[in-house]
This record gives structure tokens, C-alpha cells and sequence, in this order.
């Protein structure tokens, strides 16, 4: 069974310019200047907020992370995975805890256009990558071929697999814009649905890659090109 893969083994880990420690019973503002600077100077680039440590943690370390394509300073304990901080600092909380193994694809998300299990990876890893979760996929205002196709076949049960298993389809269709039923349950190999026999998940992956084969004879691009 082909899973979502985690960051490569031997890569190096990115380092994170300007990551400064809180301590216990203390907030972000307690922080030396330089710390203080780099968290004001990313927040004012950015247009976002972030937040400060919890004043019960031991400690928390300032990371820097490019999320649906917006820029975010978070304080998190440097043990805490890139799934906790994606739901518990960002408030991002499409991408789901399901096993906490790597096992269930629940909480994929996409680094650099790669699917990841984010219960695996700790947010330093990523810290310099593009991070896209399920939020990320509509886009102004307007939803992703594969939502609209979910949505339109029934693909979806109780809906709690689902984010793992859109971003593991977005992946596939980046790279293979025409799949076959075989491809698509390949590469959702590693997203486990306990509602479903997956029929309508395949159906709605199949009507997504037509559409956007479609938006891209429209645009004269190659489909992978699109969204």
C-alpha cells in the first residue's frame, strides 16, 4: 500500500531564521528585541496575526510558516506536530487527528506540492516550504473541481477522511491530469474511509479531472497547470 510519504529521510532539516524560545509563564512580548523585531516584521509582510505561548506550556519555540500561501508566526512547544500547530495555533482545523501513526491519511496535507502526513512531521521541518491544507483549495470565493465533484456524487459520508483524501487527489491530478480508476485508487491508497467502498470517491476524482481538462482546452494550458 502507497501512503502519503513523510519529509524524505535524509534531508536535510530547513533551519528557521529568527526562531526565538518563550518560556514557561511568559508571552511572546517577553521575548529579547530581536525576536520581538523579526515577529513584528513577518506579521506586518504578511497581514497576519499570531499567537502567544500558553502560559501553562514549559516552553515554546517561535516558528515561521507559509500556509495557503499566507505568511505565519506561531509559538508552539518544539515538540508539538505540524497537524497540533495547524489546528491549535492556526486554527486550521480541515486537516483531521485520526490514527497519530501515519496510518489513516486523515491529516494529509500538501508540502511543496507533495502529500504529508502532518501527524508525522514537526513544523521545523517545514518551515521555508509551501504548506497547503483544505482550506487552502477554494479559491476566491470559488470552490475546487474536485469539492464541487465530491459534493455532486455524494463522495461524501460523515466527511471526516475527506480533507486528507482531496489533497491527496489534488497531488494526482497535478501530476497525472488524465488517471485512470486504477491511478486514482493508487494514490488514494493511503487514505482510509470507513463510510464508503470508495466507488463514489473514484467517480468524483474522474469528473474532477474531466473538468479540469475542460478549464484547460478553455485556457489553451496543460491541465496540471491549473488550480
Amino acid at each position: 500500500m502507497r501512503r502519503p510519504s513523510a519529509i524524505q529521510e535524509g534531508r536535510p532539516t530547513p533551519t528557521v531564521a529568527g526562531a526565538g524560545q518563550c518560556e514557561a509563564g511568559k508571552s511572546i512580548k517577553d521575548l529579547p528585541s530581536e525576536s520581538r523585531s523579526i515577529v513584528a516584521k513577518a506579521t506586518s509582510e504578511s497581514h497576519t496575526s499570531y499567537l502567544d505561548c500558553d502560559y501553562n506550556m514549559a516552553g515554546c519555540t517561535l516558528i515561521r510558516l507559509r500556509v495557503n500561501g499566507e505568511q505565519h508566526v506561531v509559538a508552539a512547544p518544539p515538540h508539538h506536530t505540524l497537524l497540533e500547530v495547524l489546528r491549535e495555533e492556526l486554527r486550521l482545523t480541515g486537516t483531521k487527528h485520526g490514527c497519530e501513526l501515519g496510518e489513516c491519511g486523515a491529516c494529509t496535507v500538501l508540502v511543496d506540492g507533495q502529500p504529508v502526513l502532518s501527524c508525522l512531521v514537526l513544523p521545523l521541518q517545514v518551515a521555508g516550504h509551501d504548506v497547503e491544507t483544505v482550506e487552502g483549495l477554494a479559491r476566491g470565493g470559488q470552490l475546487h473541481p474536485l469539492q464541487k465533484a465530491f459534493a455532486n456524487f455524494g463522495a461524501v459520508q460523515c466527511g471526516y477522511c475527506i480533507p486528507g483524501i482531496l489533497l491527496a487527489a489534488r497531488h494526482l491530478l497535478t501530476s497525472q491530469p488524465n488517471p485512470t480508476d486504477q491511478d486514482i485508487r493508487e494514490a488514494l491508497s493511503g487514505n482510509l474511509c470507513r463510510c464508503t467502498g470508495y466507488h463514489k470517491i473514484v467517480e468524483a476524482v474522474q469528473m474532477a479531472a474531466r473538468d479540469l481538462r475542460v478549464e484547460a482546452a478553455k485556457r489553451h494550458e496543460p491541465a496540471s497547470a491549473l488550480r
